[in-house]
């Protein structure tokens, strides 16, 4: 994979641009040059496209770009985007700083600008003058912070960034929104932007439950950092297992089914769950078994006989003793948990051991992760070394923000801050693969890797998605692919049928989601 798909902490992209610079000889203000052209020329294509501003944004189409910039090496990106939208003569602009006083960086290019004819505005000086002009702008430029903030915005640039937001202006902020930062607080001032653009590496405060809405659409420009540099950075030949990338959903797909399988050959997975007043949640999580691929699905439910719907394809069964040593016996993957809110510790206790001694994959999610804890993982004399030392995974945890809070005794506002290492110490506590999901969804390895897809539909945030998804990953890890690669796999499917599903209907059901996932798995772009 390329280098440019990693998601980098603010701290370890400045060690990064030190190392060019200090070690390389790379001057700095060849990558400044190089950030701000190629952050301009996004933001030109940005601005001629049609339909680029907001529609609930009351903008003047013929107003000024106003590149709003703040007094470290981000501030000169900004007024290197300034000169280049200078010299092209295609839109009126101004510039705003946050304060009278620049560092040297920012100052050189500022006094580029200041030659060539153009003057400024201070915030600290003249608020209200820089209110008026944020208001009739066409589009703003962040440029005020960057990686180097270690703290929260204060003073003039919280000031600024507090009028930003509130002129009702689309946008474009330079490398992160201002006020990003890697261990962020939920009170913290930040620029709430229509699009950012990357230059170098993402990063990982994009990516978060908290900062992914404040971001909008994401571009990425390279400044010219060698691609030695990360690998240097984040483990020899860009492997290390601390890694975080963004994955494109496209790029995994199912194994391809044989013209000549039958239903015996595709997999059979077991669903255990349910219980009076929840009898959809495991008839969804078969459906997505099935129209994920499964040959056969026989689900095992307490709901009440008759209760809800029941699609002719699944096999339902009662939740007794008998036929759940009956769905062991038969199924090549268990999916456990969905709607099972009379079941116990001890339930899931025998189910596990019982799984365990017959090797199978087992996806675990809904009330059985309210019931799980190390114990019940660990005390498997079925748990290999191998999955212990973060060795290939045969479990999968599906959690939402609030059921991983409740395993780790965190909240979820933690996790929407900084989930990383939350999830890192999940995966490895159960040795497990861990599948965090959200608009955005994160996918944890135990050897500590994890794969981001961001999602961006909201159609997705629906009842009974998450039961579809479990049913899914259940589905690829009974045709036998290897549990992370499955997980993985099932969160891109799922992702793609949703987006496609939500295209041409708009909101829509679990159940819908399901059979637009057949499409999706079934090989349809």
């Amino acid at each position: 994979m390329n280098e440019q798909d990693l998601l980098l902490s603010s701290a370890l992209m400045a060690d990064i641009d030190r190392a060019a610079r200090e070690e390389l000889g790379i001057p700095g203000v060849v990558l400044m040059e190089n950030a701000g052209r190629g952050a301009w020329e996004v933001l030109r294509r940005v601005l001629q496209e049609e339909g680029t501003t907001p529609a609930e944004r009351k903008t003047s189409p013929e107003g000024p770009l106003v590149f709003c910039a703040g007094p470290g090496n981000n501030g000169g990106d900004a007024l290197v985007m300034a000169r280049w939208a200078f010299l092209e003569e295609q839109f009126p602009l101004a510039v705003v700083t946050s304060r009278a006083g620049l560092g040297a960086a920012a100052e050189a290019q500022w006094e580029i600008l200041r030659r060539l004819g153009l003057s400024r505005l201070v915030w600290e000086e003249e608020p209200g003058a820089v209110r008026e002009l944020l208001g009739g702008a066409r589009m703003i430029v962040d440029g005020l912070s960057g990686t180097g903030l270690s703290g929260a915005l204060r003073g003039s640039a919280a000031g600024l960034v507090g009028a930003m937001n509130a002129s009702g202006a689309p946008i474009a902020s330079v490398d992160l929104p201002s006020g990003f930062r890697d261990d962020p607080d939920p009170g913290d001032p930040r620029v709430r932007a229509d699009l950012t653009i990357v230059t170098g590496y993402l990063k990982l405060s994009l990516f978060t439950a908290l900062g992914r809405p404040g971001a909008g659409r994401i571009f990425q420009v390279d400044p010219g950092f060698p691609p030695s540099l990360v690998r240097a950075a984040v483990g020899s030949g860009g492997s290390s297992p601390s890694q975080v990338r963004l994955r494109n959903p496209r790029d995994l797909t199912p194994r391809p089914v044989p013209a000549d399988a039958h239903k015996g050959v595709r997999g059979r997975v077991g669903v255990v769950g349910g219980a009076p007043g929840t009898g959809g949640a495991p008839l969804l999580a078969g459906l997505g078994a099935l129209y994920g691929g499964a040959g056969m699905v026989r689900v095992c439910t307490g709901a009440a006989p008759g209760e809800g719907w029941c699609d002719p394809s699944l096999m339902v069964k009662a939740d007794t003793r008998e036929n759940r040593t009956g769905i062991l016996d038969w199924a090549s993957a268990l999916v456990i948990g969905p709607g099972w809110t009379d079941a116990g510790r001890d339930d899931l206790r025998d189910l596990l051991g019982e799984a365990r001694q017959r090797s199978l994959p087992v996806v675990l999610d809904a009330q059985a992760l309210r019931l799980l804890e190390p114990a019940l993982v660990v005390e498997s004399p079925q748990v290999s070394g191998a999955e212990k030392s973060g060795g290939e995974a045969s479990l999968i945890l599906t959690p939402h923000p609030g059921e991983l809070a409740a395993m780790l005794g965190c909240t979820p506002r933690d996790l929407a801050c900084n989930p990383w290492e939350a999830l890192r110490k999940t995966a490895e506590i159960y040795a497990a693969v861990v599948v965090l999901k959200g608009s955005v969804t994160c996918v944890a390895d135990p050897d500590g890797s994890i794969s981001v897809f961001d999602g961006g539909c909201p159609a997705l945030a629906t009842a009974g998605t998450g039961d579809v998804l479990a049913g899914l990953a259940g589905a690829l890890c009974a045709a036998g692919t290897e549990a992370a690669e499955a997980a993985r796999t099932a969160v891109a499917l799922h992702l793609r049928a949703g987006q496609r599903l939500a295209s041409r209907a708009g909101w829509f059901t679990a159940r819908d989601l399901a059979r637009s996932l057949g499409e999706i798995s079934g090989g349809a772009p």
